[in-house]
């Protein structure tokens, strides 16, 4: 129900779109979404028998969001229902990403973002 080309109204031209500001064919992108899907599956929905996870570079995934919603602001957007829902990445993202990466690399304890630094 919620699948990108379920909520835009000329799915062919969003995916043509998304794909060359991706710089990828549908192949890749097809390929990436089987990895995230069994990532998914298999490590985060339901931890089958596997002992290590394959981790997806997410950066593909991250800039598809980011195309999605310019693309539904730009183009379906006629009767004005996204007003009010900040661009992407919105500040407040960008803050919880970068405490992220700190944390996630060792660096200072001290968060921009002003959450507790654990």
């Amino acid at each position: 129900m919620h699948y990108c080309l379920n909520v835009v109204s000329d799915p062919s031209r969003f995916m043509r779109e998304l794909l060359n500001q991706l710089q990828i064919t549908q192949a890749d992108f097809d390929a990436h979404i089987r990895i995230v899907k069994n990532l998914r599956d298999k490590f985060i929905a339901h931890l089958d028998s596997d002992i290590t996870a394959p981790l997806p570079k997410l950066d593909l995934a991250l800039n598809s969001v980011g195309f999605l919603l310019e693309y539904l602001f730009r183009h379906e957007n006629h009767e004005k229902h996204l007003e009010g829902i900040a661009r992407f990445p919105d500040p407040i993202y960008r803050l919880a990403y970068d405490d992220a990466r700190l944390a996630y690399k060792g660096e200072p304890d001290v968060r921009r973002s002003g959450g507790r630094a654990d």
